[in-house]
Formats: C-alpha cells, sequence, structure tokens
C-alpha cells in the first residue's frame, strides 16, 4: 500500500504536466489563427497530428503525452548516468570536459543552448557513450514493400530487427570497438562511416524524441 499511495501522490502531479503540454499545444494553434484569421502551417510535432486525427478523447491525448514524457526523461536519465559513470572512470576525459566547459561557459553562470555548439569535445563524449552505452539496445522497423538488400529480399510485410549494440561495437566499423575514444566523432573521422553505423536514437523520420530530450536537459 505504500506505494500505491506514492503513486496516487504523484500521478496527479505527472497528469498536470501532461495537461499542460497540450492545452498550451492548443493555445499556440489558436494564436495563428486569431493573428491572421487562418490556420497557419507551422512544423507539426506528433501531439500535432494526433490531435488533428479527432480519434483521440482528452484522457486519450493525456496517456499518449504521459507514455513520451516517460520515455523520453527516462532514457534521457540512463543516458546521463553513464556520461557519469564514463566521467568517473576515465579522470583524463573528465579534466578535458571540465577545461571545455570553464573556457566556454565559465564558472559563474549557467550554460545555455547557444553554448552548445561551442562544447565540441564534451558533444564527442555524449555520443561516445551512446555508441557503447545506446539505451535501446535494438529497435524494430515493419516493411511496407519488398526490399532488395543485394544478398538477399526482405518480404513485404516483414518486421527486422536492428542490433543497435552488436553495430556499435562491430570492428567492421569501430576499430578497437570497446575502446571509450571520443575523438571517433571528429568531423574528419565521421564522414569515413556510414551514417546508419550511429543509431543511438534510431534514424529517419520516426527517431526517438529522446535525443531532442537529451540536449534540453544537459542544458536546463
Amino acid at each position: 500500500m505504500g506505494f500505491e499511495r506514492q503513486l496516487q501522490t504523484i500521478l496527479p502531479m505527472f497528469n498536470n504536466l501532461s495537461d499542460k503540454v497540450i492545452q498550451e499545444n492548443l493555445k499556440h494553434k489558436r494564436n495563428n489563427i486569431e493573428e491572421d484569421g487562418l490556420d497557419r502551417e507551422h512544423k507539426k510535432f506528433f501531439l500535432d497530428y494526433l490531435i488533428n486525427s479527432g480519434q483521440f478523447d482528452s484522457n486519450n491525448l493525456r496517456d499518449e503525452v504521459n507514455m513520451f514524457l516517460f520515455a523520453g526523461t527516462e532514457t534521457t536519465a540512463l543516458t546521463l548516468s553513464f556520461i557519469l559513470v564514463v566521467l568517473g572512470m576515465f579522470q583524463d576525459i573528465q579534466d578535458k570536459v571540465l577545461q571545455e566547459i570553464l573556457e566556454v561557459i565559465g564558472p559563474g553562470r549557467c550554460p545555455e543552448s547557444k553554448d552548445l555548439h561551442n562544447l565540441q569535445y564534451t558533444d564527442r563524449v555524449i555520443k561516445e557513450t551512446l555508441r557503447l552505452f545506446p539505451v535501446a539496445s535494438i529497435f524494430i522497423r515493419y516493411i511496407t514493400k519488398d526490399t532488395n538488400l543485394g544478398d538477399f529480399v526482405i518480404p513485404k510485410y516483414a518486421s527486422v530487427y536492428f542490433g543497435v549494440l552488436y553495430i556499435h561495437r562491430n570492428e567492421k566499423y569501430w576499430p578497437n570497438p570497446l575502446k571509450f575514444d571520443p575523438d571517433r566523432f571528429l568531423p574528419e573521422e565521421q564522414v569515413k562511416r556510414h551514417p546508419c553505423t550511429y543509431i543511438p536514437f534510431s534514424y529517419g523520420p520516426r527517431n526517438c524524441i529522446g535525443k531532442d530530450c537529451l540536449t534540453r536537459l544537459i542544458v536546463d
């Protein structure tokens, strides 16, 4: 019962956050219409498609937002934990990250979004952490048409499993794959590899929303 009481205490807070996200989205859309009388096109997010479909009532919308908020923040928390472990294991890398942060941000202020572009070594440390410790070690895609890969054809309606951990630690793409080396992600090194050899957030238009959540939480 102790856990049940905790859940009943926390759940309204979580639901209120989801309701706020939905209301902010609707408010933004209303403001666009009020400005010029038109429902102007803007960059659509997944929530826009859910609302516009008309298939979800308020409770269903909240459930969907709850799921995405949980998925995005839980995976981000795990990644941040892995980053802290790596920094604790490799003192030299920790020192370089600290030096860069002090040079770019300084000791007296909080980081801002504009600082991210200049934290290039820190960015490489995060990417190398995600290479070795991807939160999702596998994801699945549903094939909508016969796909010829040269050696074989994946038939329509098949489900394909992508082994992220296997790809990220494959010696074919990553020499000495178990070595932690942030310089693998120097620009001149990245151009040597196919982009799909590094897919911690999957790939394409259905990639993981945790990618944006990670960036925002690091800044916040």
